[in-house]
Parts: structure tokens; sequence; C-alpha cells
């Protein structure tokens, strides 16, 4: 089951926190990003979701 670890306003910073994510062996997956590109106030932010057992590393190593 898939966690989301933060919420962003744009896909580049989704895109950023992602990559920092695989430097330390976490795969990350990223929801919205086309859509809040279009229409923002609908979806309210980029996420990125992590796999539940990577939850919490993903969380420390992203503040």
């Amino acid at each position: 089951m898939l966690k989301t670890v933060k919420t962003y306003n744009n896909e580049a910073e989704a895109h950023i926190a992602l990559s920092v994510l695989e430097t330390h062996s976490i795969k990350g997956f990223i929801f919205n990003g086309y859509s809040t590109t279009i229409y923002p106030i609908f979806f309210g932010g980029v996420e990125l979701r992590v796999e539940e057992c990577d939850f919490e590393k993903a969380t420390e190593i992203l503040g």
C-alpha cells in the first residue's frame, strides 16, 4: 500500500524530492502531477507516495 509522504505545489518540486529518495534506494511515485498543472485548485497538490514499509525513512529524509 502506498502512503503520501509529502504534497507539493508543483511537479518540479515533487520530482526533486523523488530524486532524493531514490539516492537512498527508496522508490517513490508521483500522483496528480499533470492534473495539478491544468487544474491546481481541484487536486490539492502533487503527492509524493512511497510504499508503507519505506514511509518512516522517507519522512525522515525529506524532513
